[in-house]
């Protein structure tokens, strides 16, 4: 491998890890609530209504702390320089 290609592979993992980072400062932002239904549907890639049978809430209300929680959380990553471009 040339030492161009180690440091292109370097940075792009530094970014990764950066983008990571900024994903989960963005969750610790979030009510709790919100915070568990984003992570268990889009980390854990759990159904809603598995994630109602987990937490006790309706199907609704997950949809709505999901809609919520994703809102926020786009709010913040705009904010930290991300344009939903990438």
């Amino acid at each position: 491998m040339e030492t161009w290609e180690i440091d292109a592979v370097y940075q792009t993992e530094q970014r990764q890890v950066g983008e990571h980072m900024d994903i989960y400062r963005g969750l610790s932002q979030l009510k709790e609530v919100e915070r568990t239904c984003i992570t268990l549907f889009f980390m854990e890639d759990l159904p809603i209504e598995k994630i109602a049978v987990i937490t006790g809430m309706p199907a609704g209300t997950i949809k709505s702390h999901l809609s919520r929680g994703k809102t926020k959380l786009t709010t913040f990553l705009k904010q930290n320089g991300y344009d939903g471009k990438r």
